[in-house]
């Protein structure tokens, strides 16, 4: 049983939607809710999709984990020469797969897309939720600050590849 990763597609759409609408009700149901309805849905992953940027982790020929890799976000790294970083967003892991190691798979696939491209950083960003950023600690990943964005705490994150 192991996990494959790839770019997603409008047939994987569907799939992936549902991968991030399982996590991200289940957020709503610890009272921690992350995401808005419109950008978990079809509508809402086409524009990713068609831009080449989301991927789908399956086991079996089931989604599982899903994430997105941005090559510029001038939102949330507005500081960030353009070029030289790949950035995660969306990262999500079914809730029946959820606890497998699996989120640490997608973070390893991105690195290596990032490294392919000759980017030496991998970056995101999370809400300051303790166990959100230990998930990103325990793989490597180097706390940078913590900045708001639209009236939201935002930590933001860096590895290097290279």
């Amino acid at each position: 049983m192991s996990l494959v990763v790839g770019l997603a597609g409008r047939l994987e759409s569907l799939s992936a939607a549902r991968v991030l609408g399982a996590a991200a009700q289940r957020l709503i149901n610890r009272g921690q809710p992350l995401w808005a309805p419109h950008e978990l849905n079809y509508e809402g992953l086409l524009e990713s999709i068609d831009a080449g940027e989301l991927y789908f982790g399956k086991i079996d020929d089931r989604a599982v984990g899903v994430f997105r890799l941005q090559w510029e976000d001038p939102l949330f790294w507005p500081d960030v020469c353009p070029g030289e970083s790949g950035f995660v967003h969306r990262l999500a892991i079914a809730p029946s797969h959820q606890g497998q190691g699996l989120a640490h798979e997608l973070l390893r696939f991105a690195a290596s897309l990032v490294a392919e491209s000759g980017r030496p950083w991998l970056r995101l960003e999370c809400e300051d939720r303790p166990k959100l950023r230990s998930v990103y600690e325990s793989f490597g990943f180097r706390s940078v600050d913590v900045i708001t964005v639209d009236g939201i705490v935002t930590c933001r994150y860096e590895l290097s590849v290279s």
